[in-house]
């Protein structure tokens, strides 16, 4: 590279974030390449805080490499995106909102991989780490295994959906945000881009930071109270994405389904507005279902971000209300078009959280179900070694649902199950459909007495043993031995494992116990544990 080229134009929206905009521009500035080889693009949109004055400052201490857009009024993100683009100057084109940041080596680590790949590639896209109101990785970061090229022909569920990336500035000189969507517009934006050539950079050694506000402030915290988030942008989005598939070729490709499925899924999660009248909601529910109607059944099946409710209301939507007989119960697995949807063995559906026994040696058992089919076509059920049944009963007053497109995906059932304990060693618990029946995994509640970890773990009520496995409760008569025997086993298991938390929690639960006189004290930890 020569000493002052400039590799790399930054544009930088900004409207009323002058408590982050310091920390956005200075990661650019601080970047490793080096200052002298970045043109940074500032669009001030009106901004009613001090925002303009942060600009100002920097564009007097840094005039050459900094240039400075004041618009009159905020039209959203993409406008003045789209104004800067005409100004850019580097090789390289990075859209950076003004409260996030980019760690200190990404642009060098991006040159060099870019450099090695120009002619193959239009963007290189990075991982997204949140941080602010709460941290953790973007959605997506499966698919930033390596620094590599994705052919989105052979890896169609490796998709990128954020304008969080860097771009070809020759690629996208004739290339505009829609600035009639505030959501998902870059999404729209960089697929239309990678369509072009099949293929996209990812780097997994360059990070971009994602700030989570603690304040509902930002676009896409607001935007779904805007109508035209329920109506024009289903049109601009994936209808303009799945034309464009078809006409470059000839199909809506795997890639662009699982974009929109992947964009769409979020949608599932929304709880409608207020203000939508019946009407409104139906032909809400209309738009997704033309959509749905567009990606296979394996798009669905393959998202990896939403519950199983979700997808299987994807499928009632797609097919109708009776989609539930359609099902089959084969080995423990749900399956539809010889795909698999749900599994008896799936962790969710079963929830213990309660479990005692009166002086009658009646055992009680309490939890939830979570089983997206409808009541009426399942039940479930306890059977113990000796070939008794008991059925669960459950409480229709204090059912939950989850909600999907204003309407029920999941009835949460809370549940009861009493059973006598004589001669009792061991206990299922079953889900039957359409007459067949498999064991379900049992999922234990943090409260609950008993636990799975560590696998040696037991609990002892009213002269009665209890321990467990992924699909059976374990009864054994109380007695000295029999609770020294499953003691030996859980440290031995806890010394061999060398997990010093448990143990160290255990010991200190054994010390609150002698010295307190209370048998009952119990600590939590770990994410689902009580000893």
């Amino acid at each position: 590279m020569d000493e002052n080229e400039i590799l790399f134009s930054v544009i930088i929206p900004i409207y009323n974030t002058e408590q982050y905009l310091n920390e956005c521009i200075d990661s650019v500035i601080s970047q490793s390449i080096g200052f002298e080889h970045i043109q940074l693009i500032l669009v001030n949109s009106a901004s009613e805080d001090g925002s303009a004055e942060i600009c100002r400052e920097y564009v007097e201490q840094y005039s050459d490499h900094i240039h400075y857009i004041e618009l009159e009024e905020n039209k959203g993100p993409s406008f003045p995106r789209n104004i800067a683009i005409p100004y850019v100057q580097g090789k390289y084109t990075v859209f950076l909102d003004s409260d996030d940041k980019f760690a200190g080596n990404a642009f060098e680590k991006a040159y060099k991989f870019f450099e090695e790949h120009y002619d193959e590639i239009d963007v290189v896209a990075c991982r997204i780490k949140n941080f602010d109101a709460y941290g953790g990785w973007h959605a997506l970061d499966y698919v930033f295994s390596s620094d590599r090229i994705v052919n989105i022909h052979d890896e169609y569920c490796n998709i990128t959906s954020t304008i969080h990336a860097i771009f070809k500035s020759e690629a996208i000189q004739n290339l505009r945000m829609d600035e009639s969507i505030t959501h998902c517009e870059d999404t729209k934006f960089i697929t239309e881009l990678i369509l072009k050539k099949g293929k996209y950079g990812t780097l997994r050694s360059v990070v971009y930071l994602y700030r989570r506000r603690r304040m509902p402030t930002s676009i896409v915290q607001t935007v779904k109270v805007d109508p035209c988030y329920y109506n024009d942008y289903i049109d601009k989005l994936y209808l303009y994405l799945f034309e464009l598939s078809n006409k470059l070729y000839g199909k809506i490709i795997p890639y662009v389904q699982y974009v929109a499925m992947y964009s769409l899924q979020w949608r599932l999660l929304d709880q409608l507005p207020a203000w939508m009248s019946e009407d409104e909601r139906t032909n809400y529910n209309q738009k997704i279902k033309e959509i749905l109607c567009r990606i296979d059944d394996y798009i669905i099946n393959e998202q990896r971000n939403i519950y199983k409710e979700y997808k299987i209301y994807c499928l009632r939507l797609k097919y109708g209300d009776d989609i539930y007989s359609q099902f089959q119960l084969i080995s423990g697995k749900f399956i539809f078009h010889n795909l698999c949807w749900c599994e008896t063995g799936n962790r969710a559906i079963l929830n213990y959280w309660w479990h005692g026994v009166d002086a009658n040696g009646i055992m009680r058992l309490t939890g939830e179900i979570n089983f997206p089919f409808p009541k009426d076509t399942y039940s479930i059920f306890a059977r113990d070694n000796l070939g008794n049944c008991y059925p669960f009963e459950y409480d229709e007053n204090m059912e939950k649902s989850k909600q999907s497109l204003g309407e029920a995906c999941l009835i949460i059932r809370p549940f009861e199950l009493r059973m006598p304990l004589e001669g009792v060693s061991r206990i299922e618990l079953f889900l039957r459909y359409q007459n067949a029946e498999f064991p379900l995994f049992i999922n234990v509640g943090r409260f609950s007495l008993l636990s799975r970890n560590p696998p040696e773990s037991y609990c002892r009520i009213r002269g009665y043993l209890f321990s467990c496995t992924d699909r059976a409760i374990l009864v054994e008569k109380d007695n000295p031995q029999i609770a020294k025997k499953h003691k030996r086993a859980l440290w031995r298991g806890l010394m061999k494992r060398k997990d010093k938390r448990a143990i160290a929690c255990r010991l200190c639960a054994a010390v609150l116990r002698r010295f307190s006189g209370r048998q009952d004290i119990r600590i939590l930890f770990g994410n689902d544990r009580i000893i």
